[in-house]
């Protein structure tokens, strides 16, 4: 059985990933499922509670830019990083090293990544294959049983999963790479750099 939490108790929730277990929260675009980025056996429960393909890549949150900053000093260059500031809502970025990173923007989601004091990673709230979800009500449905925890927040935002970017190098020109198409438009960021077609 899966527990519900509301957002007083994120000290739980906290435990809960520190004890290698499976958290679902809000975020501004839909629902994600997050484990401490550093336990093997726990993003395995996390490929194993979706039923995620293991050759998906997951994703790294962190609460701030600064964070992600400290903790790939060399993989963040100027574009990426102006990239990471200028679209708070809905974006990651996948990095030389071939990690995807994303801060949120959503202030409940910056207050857990903030209190668990490490790097999560997380993917979508809901079976692969299936729509993502905005809701806790549709996270309990599809997970139940599957995972830990789910906090009780209002809806997400914005409904749509993050836009997956990289920032690409052809001819000595830099160009950004859509890898999926998502809550960022291709219009906007071809205002930082030419988007690649």
């Amino acid at each position: 059985m899966t527990q519900l939490l509301t957002e007083k108790q994120i000290n739980i929730g906290v435990q809960i990933i520190l004890d290698g277990g499976l958290v679902a929260f809000q975020t501004e675009t839909v629902y994600g499922l997050a484990a401490d980025a550093s336990n093997k056996a726990a993003i395995q429960k996390v490929y194993e509670a979706k039923n995620r393909p293991i050759d998906k890549q997951l994703v790294l949150q962190f609460a701030s830019v600064k964070a992600a900053c400290a903790y790939f000093p060399n993989d963040i260059d100027d574009v990426t990083l102006k990239l990471l500031k200028k679209f708070r809502v809905g974006l990651t970025v996948v990095l030389p090293n071939d990690t995807a990173v994303r801060i949120p923007a959503n202030k409940f989601a910056k207050r857990f990544l903030r209190a668990c004091g490490i790097p999560l990673v997380v993917t979508s709230a809901n079976i692969s294959a299936q729509p993502s979800t905005k809701t806790w009500n549709a996270v309990y449905d599809d997970l139940n049983g599957r995972i830990d925890a789910i906090f009780m927040s209002k809806p997400s935002k914005v409904g749509t999963p993050s836009t997956i970017v990289q920032v690409a190098s052809s001819n000595e020109q830099r160009a950004i790479k859509v890898l999926r198409d998502g809550a960022i438009s291709r219009k906007k960021l071809a205002k930082i750099l030419p988007v690649m077609t």
